[in-house]
């Protein structure tokens, strides 16, 4: 197995565990009773937190898979 090909399932692998906890969380949410502003703030926030993680290490997973390909 190639290199890239390594790295681009342990980034699959890494980012479903990753998806299955947002999928996880956004459920919680939806079945919240949300009463305020705050608390749908503070629900939010990791939320918004791990997504953005997320995408910042798809980024740069994807960024090394192209560069390790072109070498």
């Amino acid at each position: 197995m190639k290199k890239t090909e390594t790295l681009r399932q342990l980034a699959a692998s890494a980012n479903e565990k990753r998806i299955a906890d947002l999928g996880t969380r956004i459920e919680a949410l939806r079945q919240a009773k949300i009463e305020s502003a705050d608390q749908l703030a503070s629900m939010l926030e990791p939320i918004a937190q791990a997504m953005a993680v997320l995408t910042d290490e798809t980024r740069i997973a994807l960024d090394d898979i192209g560069q390790k390909s072109r070498a």
